[in-house]
This record gives structure tokens, sequence and C-alpha cells, in this order.
């Protein structure tokens, strides 16, 4: 669901590049809204759509040589309802199975980044309404928009 995510933050990203953008030159809001993001964005892909490609080809390859071996395709996936890894659910999995040391430091940067984050959010949550607030005259469109982006919000946030 990353373009509901993308929809459901514009408000609150536009307010706070505009505000930030103030004074700047067209080529320096272009380079550091546009292209700083865009190469964040496919780093992260890179990294972790091969991770995720990665997993997927050794469970192929396990299903193969299980198949082979055992005449059980199943034999290394562990797919019954009573096996559970111990580290199953956990939400930082992906940077710590990566291999080599350079990926060691995402997994401290998400453990940092993510409460971090929540409390920013919620300040740029009460920055746009009163924003919002100032603007007598759109109060129907602007409660329209205002509405939805909550609605987009808690669905891509549960």
């Amino acid at each position: 669901f990353y373009w509901g995510w993308w929809i459901s933050w514009a408000p609150f990203v536009g307010t706070f590049l505009a505000r930030i953008s103030r004074g700047r030159t067209i080529l320096n809001v272009l380079l550091y809204s546009m292209t700083v993001p865009f190469c964040y964005a496919l780093v992260w892909f890179v990294t972790f759509g091969g991770a995720g490609l990665r997993m997927h080809h050794r469970a192929a390859f396990l299903e193969k040589v299980g198949l082979e071996q055992y005449n059980n395709a199943d034999y290394f996936l562990h797919t019954s309802a009573g096996f559970r890894p111990s580290s199953a659910g956990k939400c930082f999995d992906v940077p710590a199975s990566l291999p080599g040391t350079p990926y060691a430091a995402l997994y401290e940067t998400n453990a940092f980044v993510s409460p971090v984050c929540l409390f920013s959010y919620s300040d740029d949550a009460g920055y746009w309404f009163d924003l919002m607030n100032s603007y007598h005259g759109m109060g129907p469109f602007l409660s329209a928009v205002s509405i939805a982006t909550i609605m987009l919000y808690f669905v891509t946030s549960s």
C-alpha cells in the first residue's frame, strides 16, 4: 500500500516543503526535495527488494532440495502450525539477515529513527491543522481533505 501512504501524507509533506523552501532558489528546491529523496528511495528499494528476492530464491532452492533428497517439497520450509522460529514477527529481521557488516548499521538506525519519526509526525499534524484553520473560506473542501487524509492514515498505519 505504498502509494496510499504517499497520498495520506501529502498534505503534511507539502506544507513542510513549502515552509522550508522559503528563500531558496528553484534549483535548490528541486535538488533537495526531489533528487535526494529519490536516491534514498532507490537505495531502500534496491536493498530490501534484493533481500526479498534472495529470500524467495532461497525458499525455492530449499523446496527443490527437499523434493530431491527427502521426496517432500516442504521438508525444509517448516510450514506446520507448531513451528515458529524465535525471531518470527519482528520488523527488524530483514536488516539483521542481510550479509556483511555494512547492513548492520541499518538495524541500529531503524531502531533509533522509528520513535523519533512518531513524535515528529504528531507535531506536523498539529501544525497542519493550525495552518488550515487560518483559511476560513475553504472550510468544506479542507474538511473533506482532512477526513480523507485521516482515513488513509489509519488504513496505512494499522
